[in-house]
């Protein structure tokens, strides 16, 4: 939908009347003398002119012409597929990860034409449409919703959905990063609840300043999930 209006500012809009008497004026002091001219081209001459003058004199007076360009935007529905190894290696029995992907594909038909639905996947880097062959190494889920978040800055978005292990690898925690996203994120639990047998380094503790030929210490902070922990030097 497209509309128009005309302001004047700090001119009268009763100028416009004026600079129509105007070109009237200077047509017919042009042409109200017979000249070697036919009636009829006579009329039509003077009619430019008049149409002439009056678009110049108008422009003189500097109206404001505004134009407001209506267009009506789809909520906008974002998905977010986890591409990662883990996805294809610890999840339940029964859950087929490819078949899962079909069926999210789906959710593009059911909601119709009344959104636009965005696909994309994401591992070390977020790519679009969805994946079946979960092959990434990384995992940077705040690296998805950030990029997610600086692509579609200022659009009408209705909601983020969001399907993962939630096991992520790479960059900081992504809740942090969801804090950013200005609309609804509605999470998908892939993957097995069962907690698996993993070590971690929680922390390392050293000294900030060291000084040439001087022994220090490091302290390294292991988890282990399920693991027996020793002792280490």
């Amino acid at each position: 939908m497209l509309l128009f209006s005309i302001t004047w500012g700090t001119v009268s809009g009763w100028w416009a009347p004026v600079c129509l008497l105007l070109g009237v004026l200077y047509a017919w002091l042009m042409y109200r003398q017979p000249v070697n001219l036919s009636n009829k081209f006579r009329y039509v001459l003077a009619a430019v002119r008049a149409i002439v003058v009056f678009l110049i004199a108008l422009l003189l007076v500097s109206p404001l012409v505004r134009s407001t360009n209506y267009k009506p935007q789809k909520p906008l529905i974002l998905i977010a597929q986890d591409n990662s190894a883990s996805i294809n290696t610890f999840h339940p029995a029964g859950f087929e990860p490819a078949k899962f992907v079909d069926e999210l594909g789906k959710l593009k038909q059911q909601l119709g034409d009344e959104y636009e639905v965005q696909e994309f996947n994401f591992g070390h880097d977020l790519s679009n449409g969805l994946s079946k062959t979960f092959n990434n190494k990384q995992t940077n889920i705040a690296a998805a919703l950030r990029q997610l978040n600086d692509r579609f800055v200022n659009q009408n978005i209705g909601a983020l959905v969001l399907a993962t292990d939630g096991l992520y690898n790479q960059d900081a925690d992504p809740q942090y990063e969801a804090r950013n996203f200005k609309t609804n994120i509605y999470t998908i639990a892939l993957g097995d609840t069962i907690a698996k047998r993993d070590l971690l380094i929680s922390n390392v503790n050293y000294n900030k300043t060291a000084f040439l030929g001087n022994d220090f210490e490091i302290e390294v902070l292991a988890q282990p999930t399920r693991a027996k922990a020793r002792p280490c030097t």
